[in-house]
């Protein structure tokens, strides 16, 4: 374990899910309801009811999904917590490498790989509800934190606000971006 005293003047950052997806996912489910009731009314008929009350309680389960979602990065630990998951986390001295996956189960994640010596696995973070921003300041956050960690070119690119497309057909022209220094070292901390 590192000594806290030479992290001290490094805060801890806390990522949650960002207002746009609460406002997608309302947007669906308002539709989807006021849809159910119009059909109950004009028919004068109770037989959608079930479905009515299956969509209610689906839309509350992603709302307190999207709701417990947190990712915490300290001096000291990445820890990830989400309603349907355990909490899991890494010690910032047992960290590898870092990576953006695309395409995987979940479909974009940050991938934490530990050192090999540890004996623990990849830890997969689902970040598509975190917002733009967030990830941006996660890029540029963690590698100050961690310094010797290994980042690929996607992570360092959302340092400065290119995210990599979930869309695999875009996915090529995001990949012949280039890292604005050049370099393979993580940018500087903003």
């Amino acid at each position: 374990m590192p000594k806290l005293d030479a992290y001290e003047t490094l805060p801890s950052v806390t990522f949650k899910t960002g207002w746009f997806e609460y406002i997608a996912i309302g947007s669906l489910g308002s539709f989807l309801t006021i849809l159910f009731l119009v059909g109950m009314i004009r028919h004068d008929s109770l037989q959608a009811l079930p479905a009515l009350l299956i969509i209610l309680i689906a839309l509350g389960f992603i709302f307190l999904w999207l709701a417990c979602f947190e990712l915490k990065v300290t001096p000291v630990s990445v820890s990830y917590v989400t309603l349907f998951a355990k909490k899991r986390s890494i010690l910032i001295e047992e960290l590898a490498a870092v990576e953006i996956v695309t395409g995987g189960k979940p479909t974009y994640c940050l991938l934490f790989h530990p050192n090999e010596s540890c004996g623990l696995s990849a830890i997969a973070i689902n970040i598509k509800p975190l917002k733009k921003e967030d990830l941006r300041k996660l890029a540029l956050f963690l590698p100050k934190v961690a310094p010797h960690v290994t980042f690929d070119r996607r992570f360092l690119l959302m340092a400065e606000g290119n995210m990599p497309s979930v869309f695999f057909k875009h996915q090529e022209s995001f990949d012949k971006l280039k890292v604005t220094d050049g370099k393979t070292k993580p940018p500087q901390f903003r």
